[in-house]
């Protein structure tokens, strides 16, 4: 059973400037992710998969060494997100409707980002057992803008809850923000 929590974050002017600086992280690495698929199809006609963009990572952080502090699952849940937009670009081409070719992010139009795993951060329900819990967490920011210092910021937390009885398993945040340095 997917589950999913929201949960209103007021962080301190240090901690939006982390999270503000992620966020263009994330955000050219989707538009540089999108610039070399556009480009290897333009030039050789060829396709890249997902799998070929995360392997490019690597050398991308040495290139710039500022993607050091995003963690490596949320920049390869970035190029995720425009393999999906390839995907429905594809499906809707397939379809006969009006594609719409995945496009570049601006600043201020990448508002999210994702920690898609992150078992160990939380303390479990004691009726539940915590094996087989798959928890991943999406920071959203409202009405961001680069100009904004104070937008809100909600986070998401979707469980994956194996269903034992008809307790639920309600995670609690704990030391998590510490830990991430915010």
């Amino acid at each position: 059973m997917l589950k999913s929590y929201r949960y209103r974050l007021f962080p301190t002017k240090s901690q939006v400037s982390v999270l503000e600086r992620q966020l263009e992280l994330c955000r050219q690495v989707y538009n540089d992710t999108l610039a070399y698929r556009k480009n290897a199809y333009e030039s050789e006609g060829k396709s890249i998969s997902k799998y070929e963009t995360h392997n490019l990572l690597p050398k991308w952080k040495k290139d710039k060494p500022e993607l050091k502090e995003v963690f490596s699952q949320t920049l390869q849940n970035t190029q995720e997100r425009v393999d999906l937009a390839f995907k429905a670009f594809f499906r809707r081409v397939k379809a006969g409707e009006e594609p719409g070719y995945p496009r570049f992010k601006g600043r201020g139009q990448y508002d999210s980002f994702s920690y898609p795993q992150i078992n160990k951060s939380f303390r479990h329900h004691p009726a539940q057992p915590s094996q087989g819990l798959n928890t991943r967490i999406e920071i959203r920011i409202q009405g961001y803008s680069p100009s904004s210092l104070c937008s809100d910021f909600d986070i998401d937390l979707v469980c994956l809850i194996p269903i034992v009885s008809q307790a639920v398993c309600i995670p609690e945040f704990g030391d998590f923000f510490n830990r991430l340095s915010l």
